[in-house]
């Protein structure tokens, strides 16, 4: 038997539960977790683990994957910028937009959207990204991993 990742934070849970006494909200939040992960498991998906409802959203099944994607995407232009790769910001948005199958004017429209980000969690993927201290070709490596990511990600979303 193959133990998962949910069979793990499941064995947590219930260890935290031990630790918690009577009816306080983390024992409530607890026992809802527990039972979440156990309905997880038989094809029901909880309340507490439902995503938020956004009616008709762009990015399918795959809000979060495909975001976090974007703003590691904006991470490796920002990076690419910042060691002038080859003399022109021009070249490297062409880059990075190449890689994640956009037209270069299409990606400059995503990097003026993401401007106005200020959730902390999707600019801090940007940032790690942004922070790599990699040569040019690991970070072009790095970069076509995460567009090929990306693309195939964005199609599983549209299913």
């Amino acid at each position: 038997m193959t133990i998962t990742h949910r069979d793990l934070l499941l064995r947590f849970v219930r260890k935290q539960l031990k630790s918690v006494k009577g009816d306080s909200l983390e024992a409530r939040l607890l026992r809802e977790a527990e039972e979440g992960l156990r309905a997880l498991d038989y094809g029901e998906v909880q309340s507490l683990f439902a995503p938020r409802s956004k009616a008709a959203h762009k990015d399918g099944t795959k809000p979060f994957a495909l975001r976090k994607l974007r703003m590691q995407a904006l991470g490796f232009l920002d990076l690419l910028i910042k060691m002038k790769y080859s003399g022109k910001s021009g070249a490297a948005v062409r880059t990075v937009a190449e890689a994640f199958g956009y037209k270069a004017a299409a990606f400059r429209k995503l990097q003026q959207r993401e401007k106005k980000n200020s959730d902390p969690v999707m600019n801090s993927f940007r940032q790690h990204t942004a922070s790599l201290n990699l040569s040019v070709d690991k970070i072009l490596d790095e970069l076509k991993k995460t567009g090929s990511q990306y693309i195939s990600q964005k199609k599983l979303a549209k299913k």
